[in-house]
């Protein structure tokens, strides 16, 4: 309350003065020898003082004492400072109290605001207390997953390793068949198991990531060998596209990084009955000694309605109850992948059409070494890049890259379209607009496909400034 305001009042007339006594902190005026002169109907209300007879520090014993005759403030206590500390009633009861003090227009006089803090402490103590119990519940709820998934590893094991004995011995086709359907779901079930064990790491904060050298072309081999069973066992085309310009070396977390592209790998040739798989990976650009990747992985399967596509990073969710009883899951894959992504100082995005398909997108930073050592580590390996027979059919398999020309005016032609899109503020036409174009360019022209990548990201974050800056600067490059 403004001082100014109340002093505009007539010393006799303040406890009439209507803001002065509907203020609903309680205001007390006190003379210098601390002889409450005036107080508002709050004081009087919540605290049973009514003026002449009383005195501040009665009300105020932590805040005031006397000395040599003189009213002061306690140490530590400043005027204009708000403060904590206990105001008594005139029966001796007492509440919590937040408390200002104040000089007066007129220098004989002081002022004092007191908020009553009881139900607000109260209100704290008890989402304190709600916190504490919730964060013992959350422990109590990791300790039960670590060990239930400890206890269902064992037996998973046993079955794992019977089976592998069973397949040493001489078996029939139908009883090979069995055995080997065993040992997939023993695969799949220490799959489940790793999830559970991940989501408590990750509920506790515990979800750490290591920084270690690895191939990343190798990796990449590890991957594409590891789900191209499936891929031919359910007769669908892959293809596959890898940026030239990515070093052969990196640092980061290979097995979580392998975790991140093998889950969105499973899951589109889980939900893909017919048709293609791709697998891209560019670098789209350096941040001193970290470089950033962009993967894409893609399918022409179920697809996701748009309205479900915000539920699947959440855990233990799936888009549709039917798909957990169709194709299995916990709903914990990709709760997992986001995370990681982003302790990898990435983002994670989806862009899926029911019926149609689904693109997922994922960019990390992983940072490289140093130029001589990337050189001498490439001459060790005897690798630079160079991809084992297997893998080249399926990066041989793509179609006939069109001529420069063409593909200058198909570009030139769906930028147009973006801009207008980012006009009108069609995010989701522009991105497949976007798409189209990264689908179309070819290797040859892979600095404008980084270009694009990056047109993708500012699109999927909706930044019309970013987005029509990033348009023109492709614009310049097809012109150039």
């Amino acid at each position: 309350m403004d001082t100014a305001m109340l002093h505009s009042c007539e010393e006799s007339q303040i406890p009439d003065c209507n803001i002065y006594n509907e203020c609903i902190e309680a205001v007390f005026i006190y003379d210098k020898n601390g002889r409450i002169v005036s107080c508002n109907r709050s004081a009087k209300e919540k605290l049973g003082y009514d003026g002449p007879n009383d005195f501040i520090i009665a009300v105020f014993p932590k805040v005031f004492y006397k000395k040599d005759g003189n009213l002061l403030l306690a140490d530590g206590i400043e005027e204009g400072v708000l403060f904590e500390t206990v105001a008594y009633r005139k029966n001796m009861t007492c509440y919590p109290a937040m408390v200002k003090v104040l000089k007066s227009d007129r220098e004989e006089y002081r002022i004092c605001f007191a908020q009553n803090m009881a139900n607000e402490n109260a209100a704290i103590k008890k989402m304190a207390s709600l916190e504490a119990e919730l964060k013992n519940a959350s422990q109590v709820k990791n300790e039960f997953i670590a060990n239930i998934t400890h206890e269902l590893r064992t037996p998973v094991n046993g079955m794992k390793g019977f089976a592998q004995s069973l397949q040493k011995t001489e078996l029939s086709k139908e009883q090979q068949e069995n055995v080997e359907y065993i040992l997939r779901c023993c695969s799949n079930m220490e799959g489940l198991i790793n999830q559970l064990l991940d989501f408590s790491k990750m509920e506790a904060g515990q979800l750490s990531l290591e920084e270690r050298e690895f191939d990343f072309y190798r990796f990449i081999e590890g991957i594409l060998a590891l789900n191209l069973p499936q891929i031919n066992e359910k007769g669908l085309r892959i293809r596959i596209n890898i940026g030239k310009n990515i070093p052969q070396t990196v640092i980061g977390d290979e097995f979580r990084l392998g975790q991140i592209v093998n889950n969105l790998f499973s899951n589109a040739v889980k939900f893909t009955q017919a048709g293609t798989i791709s697998f891209e990976v560019v670098n789209t650009g350096q941040h001193g000694k970290k470089i950033e990747l962009f993967f894409v992985v893609s399918d022409t399967g179920i697809g996701i309605a748009r309205e479900d596509m915000d539920k699947l990073f959440h855990s233990f969710t799936q888009v549709d109850s039917s798909i957990t009883r169709r194709f299995g899951g916990t709903g914990l894959g990709l709760a997992i992948c986001k995370q990681l992504v982003e302790q990898m100082d990435g983002d994670i995005y989806v862009n899926s059409e029911l019926g149609v398909g689904s693109v997922f997108s994922f960019s990390v930073r992983l940072s490289i070494p140093g130029e001589e050592q990337q050189k001498e580590k490439e001459e060790i390996a005897g690798f630079s890049g160079q991809w084992s027979q297997r893998i080249k059919e399926y990066m041989s398999n793509s179609e006939p890259e069109p001529s420069e020309e063409g593909m200058i005016k198909l570009v030139r032609e769906k930028l147009e379209k973006i801009i207008l899109c980012i006009e009108l503020g069609t995010w989701e036409k522009a991105d497949k607009f976007a798409g189209m174009i990264k689908a179309a360019l070819p290797d040859s022209m892979a600095e404008l496909k980084k270009e694009v990548f990056r047109l993708e990201l500012m699109l999927r974050k909706e930044n019309y400034d970013l987005s029509l800056q990033q348009v023109k600067k492709i614009q310049e490059k097809i012109e150039s």
